[in-house]
């Protein structure tokens, strides 16, 4: 690419199949040692899916679900739970515009997955209850940057 070209272009980086298996199997674990049986979804940074998990007992509709949490978490640049908490709850105008659409899903358990303060991908996590989205996402982030840590130390 020229340098002219630079100022048009933009390189986004994207979570790698390694990475989102490291994210999936965290949170798989996590949810194994709950008992829960969740879909967990884990997405590149275009929201595009990298790997999915569908645990013994999982609604087929969870998919979707656990990929909409994913989405919104991506496109917010935080997690949904934060969103929910910060804002949502906060701002009534927001919340009508927001739960209108089809294609946000701003409910506990989305987490992006960043790499050194960039959003690479993230996880959405869906679970009959709910109860447990949030700790289970978070299990796949944390495990995410347990092998990033690793790897550039």
């Amino acid at each position: 690419m020229t340098d002219a070209a630079d100022s048009f272009v933009k390189i986004q980086q994207h979570l790698t199949l390694a990475g989102a298996e490291a994210a999936l199997a965290g949170a798989v674990a996590r949810a194994e040692s709950l008992g829960v049986a969740a879909v967990i979804v884990v997405t590149d940074a275009a929201g595009g899916v990298t790997s999915l998990a569908r645990l013994d007992g999982a609604p087929p509709i969870a998919i979707r679900h656990a990929l909409a949490k994913a989405n919104s978490a991506t496109g917010l640049k935080r997690s949904t739970d934060d969103f929910l908490t910060k804002r949502l709850t906060t701002d009534d105008v927001l919340w009508r515009a927001i739960s209108g659409r089809g294609d946000a899903f701003v409910v506990h358990g989305g987490f992006p997955l960043t790499v050194d303060g960039k959003v690479v991908g993230a996880i959405g996590v869906a679970t009959g209850a709910h109860e447990h989205d949030s700790a289970i996402a978070q299990a796949g982030v944390a495990a995410l940057d347990a092998i990033v840590a690793g790897a550039t130390s």
